[in-house]
């Protein structure tokens, strides 16, 4: 068994003025008090909290952490093992050199270990792309990059990036889809801002009205001008190999979801004509209809400069919430 260690926080201020008559002297001034941000860590795993204090007129003489009312430590660093599940708020209190007291909240969310969750059930492919383009799955499904693809610094080691920043379809995963239910799983890096003349950073399901066009877009950053849509990338197309998704689209986007050059999970489920969409496990696209069935067509992946993705998951099977939700915290 071993403990990891994550160290929150900066350096201790503890300030303090001096000089000046006494009888002069104004109100005293409470201290501040600062606990730090909010944080989501594993059960049993040791973090180091640094409390930051100061007294613009006097000096900070006692710091006091509790969780509830257990008391904790009367030091400002402190050294905490959360064991149970949970929102845990601790407190940090600081008293100045006058007697003077104030406090600050910092709430600790616990959750789960990150297991290795691959979730093997109707995994029909596994791209971990460490430096290769092997399926982890065992299940040999075809994949083609183009030589623009290149390997990089990845969500979980490496990942992959394309050098091309017009092109289109770098990457063709050959029939993946195997039934009338499909979950694609992936963390994405994306650059948001590739046109910013239509707006807002989002994520989108661009899917045709129209059976023939044969085709629905998954597209990791979409503006709207009121007046049309602009697709962005990366961007997944699901199709029978003809990038066309028709005229007289529908347009769903889950607005400024996506992060700017940061890794989020990215999941999208097909059942039966709807599709749901979830970022970093919240759910921001539900049941949108699309006519189009994935049910033997191709992946098409798209990627534009600064663009990366990362472990790359198809499954037959739409994952239930609390399967996407271990997938969103795995890494």
């Amino acid at each position: 068994m071993y403990l990891k260690i994550i160290v929150f926080g900066t350096m201790v201020m503890l300030l303090s003025a001096c000089g000046g008559d006494s009888k002069g002297k104004s109100v005293n001034n409470a201290p501040t008090v600062n606990a730090g941000a909010d944080k989501t860590v594993q059960v049993n795993e040791v973090i180091i909290i640094t409390g930051v204090a100061n007294d613009s007129d006097g000096s900070i003489v006692d710091f006091e952490w509790r969780d509830g009312d257990k008391f904790l430590t009367n030091t400002a660093i402190l050294n905490y093992r959360p064991t149970v599940l949970g929102n845990h708020t601790l407190t940090l209190t600081v008293t100045d050199d006058d007697g003077e007291i104030s406090s600050d909240d910092v709430v600790i969310t616990v959750i789960e270990d990150r297991l290795d969750y691959t979730f093997s059930d109707g995994l029909v492919a596994y791209y971990k792309f460490d430096g290769n383009s092997n399926d982890s799955s065992g299940n040999n499904t075809d994949i083609v990059m183009n030589n623009s693809i290149y390997y990089l610094n990845g969500r979980v080691n490496k990942g992959i990036g394309s050098t091309d920043k017009l092109g289109a379809n770098q990457i063709k995963i050959l029939n993946p889809f195997i039934n009338q239910e499909i979950t694609i799983s992936f963390w994405s890096n994306p650059r948001v801002d590739h046109n910013k003349i239509y707006g807002d950073s989002s994520i989108s399901v661009w899917n045709s009205s129209d059976q023939t066009q044969k085709s629905f877009v998954f597209a990791m950053a979409c503006g709207n001008n009121g007046n049309g849509a602009y697709a962005e990338y990366p961007k997944l197309v699901v199709n029978d190999d003809i990038d066309n998704a028709g005229n007289d689209d529908s347009f769903y986007y889950g607005k400024n979801k996506l992060k700017e050059q940061q890794w989020q999970h990215i999941l999208l489920q097909y059942k039966n004509g709807f599709i749901n969409v979830f970022v970093d496990g919240e759910k921001i696209i539900e049941r949108k209809r699309t006519v189009i069935s994935p049910f033997g067509k191709t992946l098409n992946i798209t990627l534009r400069g600064e663009d990366k993705i990362d472990e790359l998951k198809i499954y037959s099977r739409v994952l239930d919430e609390s399967e996407i939700q271990k997938l969103s915290l795995q890494y």
